[in-house]
């Protein structure tokens, strides 16, 4: 990993992020903060720090390798998810374990950015495998519940308009025209100007009335990362 990342780990200092902005604990180590605005600002053992940066790099190898192999989605979704379940999981057996993985994940981000930034190649390769890992993320959000989904966008300051029950109910037969039953109970949607839904738009997977683009909780991912 030290020749991979381009670091040489010889010595036998702890290693200290600092960041010149200042966040609680909360917004910095969240797991369903998904953006890495703030730079993490406290001190990891070598150890760790390989550690961690190995543990992201084997998910992101992953994912360009799912890539190529031509897998559906269900197929590309349960393997990926093996992979970030073992190296990089958002949960654990208890609240220790927990905030452990969540300075995981915020630090191997970080220090990939690092390691990734010396040539175009390099940044371009980190920024598509991260995307991927992103949309993978909100994916899964979304699939656990509303509640989840609604924690992420909170935390990250985005505000969709969420239509109520009775209007989700009024507008079923449109709602619903590419979805099943089943998914269409289990969605929430969202009201989205015409202008930030165009993809979809253009792809005919949601309905549109009054300038307003109707989206399911599961499709905000293509939004959210427009």
């Amino acid at each position: 990993i030290a020749q991979e990342i381009g670091l040489r780990l010889a010595c036998q200092t702890p290693v200290m992020f600092t960041s010149s902005k200042q966040s609680s604990s909360k917004a910095s180590t969240s797991t369903t903060n998904f953006f890495y605005t703030t730079p993490p600002s406290y001190e990891l053992s070598l150890e760790d720090f390989e550690s961690f940066a190995l543990s992201r790099l084997i998910v992101l190898r992953k994912i360009e390798e799912l890539k190529v192999k031509g897998l559906d989605r269900n197929q590309y979704n349960d393997a990926l998810k093996r992979v970030v379940n073992l190296q990089l999981p958002s949960s654990g057996a208890s609240q220790p374990a927990k905030k452990h993985n969540e300075k995981r994940d915020l630090a191997s981000h970080f220090i990939l950015r690092l390691a990734y930034c010396r040539t175009e190649e390099l940044r371009r390769w980190l920024l598509t495998q991260e995307l991927a890992l992103f949309k993978f993320r909100l994916e899964d959000l979304e699939k656990r519940g509303g509640k989840d989904m609604s924690a992420f966008m909170k935390n990250a300051g985005i505000s969709f308009d969420k239509i109520t029950q009775d209007e989700k109910q009024s507008m079923q037969s449109q709602l619903r025209f590419n979805m099943s039953y089943r998914d269409f109970e289990a969605s929430s949607f969202y009201r989205i100007p015409f202008a930030e839904a165009v993809d979809l738009i253009g792809r005919r997977l949601v309905h549109v009335r009054a300038g307003m683009a109707y989206v399911p909780g599961g499709k905000l991912v293509s939004i959210i990362c427009a």
